[in-house]
């Protein structure tokens, strides 16, 4: 299909044709009108318009010729956090990533398990967490921290995103892995961080407390996690 890096005109079709479509600016708008509007729903609106724009930005390359997509890889600007450039790999990345937020949108609150490489602003949804905590106890943003458990199920919910939190998956850790049997991280097999492959990490659920963290120092871990196999 593909001759002197051109892209044959069939790939390029299919390509368009699984590439999922953004929102109209009404749609993105609705979601400020939410009342009350909370800072998840803020920062749902902003996720939903960088999207959008981002998923514009790949048509109109397309469309263009400028695509570059060559042995079904994907340019380097269109990666933007999704973790790969393999075309079977980055489409469903990128579907996924629309209808979580779609889901959210529909559902007016981050019910279900969100996949964190699915957000351009992962840092700026834990923020939104924390100020919606912070609003609701009329207190200081300092003193509300995020604290996070591993979790099999989500425990039922109360109706309020700050007191629920939100739920990720998706997660991988690297030097370890989680033991389900023992509830505990175990080392892994290569302790060279690079060369020891990813593990798949559980359901971590994560919410806003006032609760000074009573944890000794020599009990934490700082275990790094990542959004996709290839780190």
């Amino acid at each position: 299909s593909f001759l002197n890096d051109v892209v044959a005109p069939d790939v390029v079709q299919a390509f368009l044709k699984k590439l999922p479509a953004g929102w109209d600016p009404c749609t993105i708008e609705g979601v400020l009108r939410q009342k009350p509007l909370t800072c998840l729903a803020q920062h749902l609106h902003v996720e939903m318009v960088r999207l959008t724009s981002f998923l514009e930005d790949v048509r109109r390359d397309v469309n263009s010729g400028a695509c570059e997509i060559r042995d079904c890889v994907v340019k380097d600007e269109w990666v933007q956090g999704h973790g790969t450039r393999l075309m079977s790999e980055w489409l469903p990345a990128v579907n996924n990533a629309r209808e979580q937020l779609e889901a959210w949108r529909v559902e007016g609150e981050p019910s279900s398990p969100l996949q964190l490489s699915g957000f351009s602003d992962a840092e700026g949804l834990l923020l939104a967490l924390r100020r919606d905590a912070a609003r609701a106890w009329n207190v200081s943003l300092s003193s509300v921290q995020l604290r996070n458990t591993i979790v099999n199920v989500l425990p039922p919910r109360k109706g309020k995103p700050h007191l629920d939190g939100i739920a990720l998956t998706g997660l991988y850790s690297s030097g370890c892995k989680w033991d389900t049997a023992s509830r505990l991280l175990k080392d892994a097999q290569c302790k060279d961080w690079w060369a020891d492959p990813v593990a798949k990490f559980p359901l971590l659920h994560i919410f806003a407390t006032q609760e000074p963290d009573t944890l000794p120092l020599n009990s934490l871990v700082s275990l790094p996690l990542v959004t996709n196999t290839s780190k």
